[in-house]
Protein backbone atom coordinates (compact mmCIF):
# COMPACT_ATOMS: atom_id res chain seq x y z
CA UNK A 1 0.00 0.00 0.00
CA UNK A 2 2.62 2.50 0.90
CA UNK A 3 5.26 0.84 -0.58
CA UNK A 4 4.57 2.56 -4.01
CA UNK A 5 4.81 6.09 -2.47
CA UNK A 6 8.18 7.60 -3.46
CA UNK A 7 9.12 8.43 -0.06
CA UNK A 8 8.75 5.08 1.73
CA UNK A 9 11.37 3.34 -0.46
CA UNK A 10 13.99 5.41 0.53
CA UNK A 11 13.41 4.48 4.70
CA UNK A 12 14.46 0.88 3.60
CA UNK A 13 11.91 -0.62 5.99
CA UNK A 14 12.50 -3.95 5.93
CA UNK A 15 10.17 -6.34 7.83
CA UNK A 16 11.99 -8.90 8.59
CA UNK A 17 13.47 -5.88 11.14
CA UNK A 18 10.15 -5.40 12.72
CA UNK A 19 9.41 -9.28 12.91
CA UNK A 20 12.56 -9.87 14.86
CA UNK A 21 12.56 -7.06 16.84
CA UNK A 22 8.51 -8.48 18.09
CA UNK A 23 10.17 -11.45 18.61
CA UNK A 24 12.39 -10.17 20.91
CA UNK A 25 10.32 -8.01 22.65
CA UNK A 26 7.74 -11.13 23.27
CA UNK A 27 10.73 -13.84 24.28
CA UNK A 28 12.31 -11.25 26.54
CA UNK A 29 9.14 -9.64 28.40
CA UNK A 30 8.66 -12.37 30.77
CA UNK A 31 12.33 -12.05 32.06
CA UNK A 32 12.55 -8.43 32.41
CA UNK A 33 9.36 -8.23 34.19
CA UNK A 34 10.03 -10.98 37.04
CA UNK A 35 13.95 -9.33 37.34
CA UNK A 36 12.12 -5.82 37.46
CA UNK A 37 9.52 -7.13 39.50
CA UNK A 38 12.16 -8.81 42.11
CA UNK A 39 14.25 -5.32 42.34
CA UNK A 40 11.03 -3.47 43.05
CA UNK A 41 10.74 -5.97 46.25
CA UNK A 42 14.16 -5.11 47.17
CA UNK A 43 13.68 -1.73 46.99
CA UNK A 44 10.94 -1.65 49.40
CA UNK A 45 12.89 -4.26 51.37
CA UNK A 46 16.33 -3.01 51.69
CA UNK A 47 16.89 0.12 50.34
CA UNK A 48 13.93 2.59 50.45
CA UNK A 49 14.96 3.39 54.13
CA UNK A 50 18.66 4.09 53.88
CA UNK A 51 17.51 6.14 50.57
CA UNK A 52 14.85 8.30 52.74
CA UNK A 53 18.20 8.94 55.67
CA UNK A 54 20.23 9.74 52.87
CA UNK A 55 21.55 13.55 53.37
CA UNK A 56 20.40 14.02 49.76
CA UNK A 57 16.35 12.94 50.32
CA UNK A 58 16.37 15.03 53.19
CA UNK A 59 17.80 17.66 51.64
CA UNK A 60 15.07 17.25 48.77
CA UNK A 61 12.50 17.10 51.07
CA UNK A 62 12.90 20.54 52.16
CA UNK A 63 12.54 22.33 49.30
CA UNK A 64 8.39 23.49 49.20
CA UNK A 65 6.86 22.41 46.76
CA UNK A 66 8.35 18.50 46.98
CA UNK A 67 7.33 18.80 51.16
CA UNK A 68 3.70 19.49 50.12
CA UNK A 69 3.44 17.56 48.31
CA UNK A 70 5.03 14.34 49.87
CA UNK A 71 2.37 15.95 52.54
CA UNK A 72 -0.29 15.56 49.91
CA UNK A 73 0.43 12.07 48.93
CA UNK A 74 0.96 10.62 52.45
CA UNK A 75 -2.85 12.16 53.04
CA UNK A 76 -4.53 10.62 49.98
CA UNK A 77 -2.55 7.17 50.97
CA UNK A 78 -4.11 7.11 54.48
CA UNK A 79 -7.33 7.84 53.51
CA UNK A 80 -7.61 4.79 51.17
CA UNK A 81 -8.41 1.46 52.48
CA UNK A 82 -5.23 -0.70 52.65
CA UNK A 83 -5.19 -3.74 50.47
CA UNK A 84 -4.37 -6.92 52.19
Amino acid sequence: MLQGTPFVPLTRFNHTLVMGGLLAGVVLWVPVFLVFRGLAGINRTRLRERIAGSRFAKAIGRIPLVSAVGKAVQAISSALPSAG
